[in-house]
């Protein structure tokens, strides 16, 4: 659980959240390894995700912000910079 959203470990090809955090499995925490470090930005950084869907609604959340950030090629370089994930980013004070 990471402040009141509940976390899972998925199978996924990448994280997410949409009324939980779903966490790949690539996401594993180490200690003292830079994979803690990755772990710690993606939780936040999903959880700032689930900050937008409580202002949003549901409905407005998936329509905004997850339909088009699933569209997106997460490797890409300008994938934080767009809104939906820059905003994310703040709420859930990740610093790229």
């Amino acid at each position: 659980m990471r402040q009141g959203m509940p976390v899972m470990r998925t199978g996924w090809q990448r994280s997410g959240s949409v009324l939980m955090i779903f966490l790949n499995q690539g996401d594993r925490g180490v200690p003292g390894d830079i994979r803690e470090e990755r772990l710690i930005i993606t939780l936040n950084h999903e959880w700032g995700h689930g900050v937008q869907q409580a202002k949003l609604g549901l409905y407005h959340y998936l329509v905004g912000i997850a339909l088009p950030s699933v569209m997106q090629d997460p490797k890409s370089d300008e994938y934080f910079d767009r809104p939906w994930e820059s905003g994310a980013d703040e709420f859930g004070k990740v610093k790229r």
